[in-house]
């Protein structure tokens, strides 16, 4: 599932490039998508390659794979916004925390201070807003009117994803070893409270549409019972011209998503069909393009950058901004290179010492 990691990756620099879906599938659905392969690569891991009570070390692990790039990448975006906060105009989270740090609480610059640093917290930040008397943080259904938007803080802007995705790491364990009739009852439980959060709640929008955890977990939920399918066809025998198809349809379907949204923007039921024509083409897929990609090397290999491109291209993004270039092919050259370096120079050092870590259940 490598290259297909890897466009999801690029569809969400392409989407930050010009504020909208562009040549590939887009922004959100991107991120819900990478929810499915979260939800079926930790069913995978957790159920055939750690043993049970070894939670200290999955955790441990997830965290060695996430925390020293995005540190890596916090670092170098300091640098940056430090410097321009002295000589360019163009705004950044630094200048954007220095023009209200000096009435932060103290409880506020623990917030800001601790989910840029543990990632966890950033996808609260949307529900959140700054009290410009007192400096504290409160609780606001929307952010749409406050100001300032407390997520502008955050020096990554991006990783608010992942933030979500360590908390269904956290409880990954207790839910993926389940039986498929367990798997179902919470995808439903999730699903019946988005209807009671959209409709009759009515606060169908941001950020419940996307960082409101319990509703995200559905799709987490749906990876997990695509890795329960792929045990039961796993054992079949599959013609290799289907898992051949299989293939080439997620990825063009995933590039040509945003022409044919394009082409329907007048019809809002046609998009919500689109829509979940996708993520269920997507989930119905991903079994046999599992196994049709899973001995593949090189596909591997292509999937490993799509993590730094997603950390990196906000950062790259603002770069291009700064010199005022308004280049993709900079943006996209610029955010590949270096994410190829930072895998071959940090990410494979930390995963070749990862895999020295792992328990791994014996097989008959």
């Amino acid at each position: 599932m490598g290259v297909l990691r890897f466009l999801l990756a690029i569809s969400v620099v392409l989407f930050h490039f010009g504020g909208q879906p562009t040549l590939m599938v887009g922004g959100g659905m991107a991120v819900q998508a990478f929810y499915v392969v979260s939800g079926f690569y930790m069913s995978l891991i957790l159920n055939e390659k750690y043993l049970r009570g070894s939670y200290a070390l999955y955790i441990s692990n997830r965290l060695l794979r996430l925390y020293p790039l995005y540190l890596a990448v916090l670092l170098g975006s300091v640098a940056v916004f430090a410097t321009d906060t002295f000589w360019f105009s163009y705004p950044n989270p630094l200048e954007g925390i220095g023009a209200y740090s000096s009435n932060f609480s103290v409880g506020t610059w623990l917030y800001v201070v601790g989910a840029n640093l543990l990632i966890i917290g950033q996808d609260v930040s949307q529900f959140l807003g700054l009290d410009a008397q007192s400096g504290a943080l409160y609780f606001t259904k929307t952010t749409s009117q406050t100001q300032p938007v407390v997520s502008s803080f955050m020096l990554i802007g991006q990783a608010w994803t992942i933030g979500i995705e360590i908390l269904f790491y956290l409880v990954a364990p207790f839910i993926v070893r389940k039986k498929m009739g367990y798997l179902l009852l919470f995808l439903l439980a999730s699903l019946a409270l988005r209807f009671v959060i959209y409709s009759v709640l009515g606060m169908k929008y941001a950020p419940w549409t996307n960082r409101f955890f319990p509703l995200e977990m559905a799709y987490f939920l749906l990876g997990s019972i695509c890795y329960k399918v792929y045990l039961i066809q796993k054992k079949w025998k599959v013609n290799r011209l289907f898992l051949q198809v299989s293939f080439a349809t997620i990825i063009l379907f995933t590039i040509g998503y945003s022409s044919i949204f394009a082409s329907i923007t007048n019809v809002a039921m046609l998009q919500s069909i689109l829509h979940a024509s996708y993520i269920g083409c997507f989930v119905g897929l991903l079994p046999f393009v599992f196994r049709f990609t899973a001995k593949n090397n090189l596909d591997r290999q292509i999937g490993e950058l799509s993590y730094p491109i997603y950390l990196l291209h906000g950062l790259v993004l603002y770069l291009n901004a700064r010199w005022q270039l308004n280049s993709l092919l900079f943006v996209l050259v610029l955010t590949v290179v270096l994410s190829v370096l930072l895998d071959r120079f940090l990410l494979q050092k930390i995963e070749t010492y990862r895999q020295k870590r792992t328990v791994v259940v014996p097989t008959v």
